[in-house]
């Protein structure tokens, strides 16, 4: 049996989004016809994805987005954390706004919980290209 969609969204930074995140959470899940698991986001400050990254990936870096799936991605149980700090590094170089920047770590992450993967050249390839159709499907 699979449990309702479930989707929370917290803050732990200064960041407040100009658009309404949680619906452009449900927009995206419907357009990928996902109807069932639970999704959390948390936007935190470099400080905050640096400590995790170095907890449970043993990784001394920052990073825009840390993805853990602790379903499967036939039943998501999804916590996705956002540093700010590096969305709004990626958007001054992409030459994006922030909240675009979100938006696509948003789409991102949700991809990561289905199965997409970004660790070879081909592998981010597919990835960045059902990225880019989801984003250009949505703000159209």
């Amino acid at each position: 049996m699979t449990k309702p969609l479930t989707i929370l969204v917290s803050h732990c930074d200064t960041y407040r989004p100009h658009f309404d995140v949680e619906d452009f959470i449900q927009r995206v899940l419907a357009f990928i016809t996902l109807t069932h698991g639970s999704f959390e986001f948390t936007f935190v400050n470099n400080d905050k994805i640096l400590e995790i990254n170095r907890t449970f990936l043993q990784h001394d870096y920052e990073t825009d987005i840390i993805t853990f799936n602790l379903g499967t991605p036939d039943d998501i149980v999804g916590d996705i954390y956002i540093s700010v700090d590096e969305a709004s590094k990626n958007a001054t170089e992409y030459g994006q706004s922030l909240d675009d920047e979100i938006r696509l770590l948003i789409v991102h992450g949700i991809l990561h919980l289905l199965g997409y993967d970004d660790e070879t050249d081909e592998d981010r390839f597919i990835m960045e290209a059902e990225q880019d159709r989801i984003i250009n499907t949505l703000q159209k």
